[in-house]
């Protein structure tokens, strides 16, 4: 067999059923899985519908029967939308919206947070579905960054997402909107310091 084939079935029956055996001369071989068509899902276009005939006898006579099966074909997910960034120090933390366009019904499985300095690539991040925030570390503090966030699922990982609002990280809480529509989650905001006691 080739890589990605399955078997849908098989039959004891041996090679040697008249109709389709030896025809139209000796040495011809049975004509195993006849017949075969595929034809996209009318509701689901990410689901494909196949149908194979494949001769389910024991004996010298044939017996035709149809195997129908259905291949759902997953493609890799949509860029995450309202990617959001929160400085701190030397650190940053990104929040977004999982992508609602059509995968196939493949479930998302890791998200990757990716830093930028400009248009160069810094440090990244794996995050485990289903959350929706993370933390990248390992950022230098007075330096400027933005975000993107990339999905994976089953079928690969998708296109990345656009990136956040810049962020620069001092230390103090700098939160920045970004990426996708408005509407999606951001980190949340450090807690305020305290207030300093009063003096006797």
């Amino acid at each position: 067999m080739e890589p990605g084939e399955l078997v849908l079935a098989t039959s004891p029956a041996p090679d040697t059923e008249t109709l389709s055996c030896n025809n139209p001369q000796i040495g011809s071989p049975c004509r195993w899985g006849d017949y075969s068509g595929a034809s996209p899902d009318p509701v689901n276009t990410y689901v494909v519908w196949g149908s194979n005939e494949y001769n389910a006898a024991s004996g010298n006579n044939p017996a035709w029967q149809d195997e129908n099966f259905a291949i759902p074909a997953a493609i890799p997910p949509g860029p995450p939308a309202n990617v959001a960034a929160t400085a701190g120090d030397s650190f940053a933390c990104v929040s977004w919206t999982p992508s609602t366009m059509p995968d196939g019904g493949a479930p998302d499985l890791t998200y990757t947070i990716t830093s930028y300095q400009g248009a160069i690539a810094g440090r990244s991040v794996v995050i485990a579905a289903p959350a929706v925030n993370g933390c990248v570390s390992g950022l230098t503090n007075g330096l400027a960054y933005t975000f993107t966030v990339t999905a994976t699922n089953a079928a690969g990982q998708g296109a990345a997402s656009i990136h956040s609002g810049s962020v620069t990280l001092s230390g103090q809480a700098n939160q920045s909107g970004g990426g996708g529509s408005s509407g999606g989650r951001s980190a949340p905001n450090p807690a305020p310091p305290a207030a300093p006691s009063p003096r006797p």
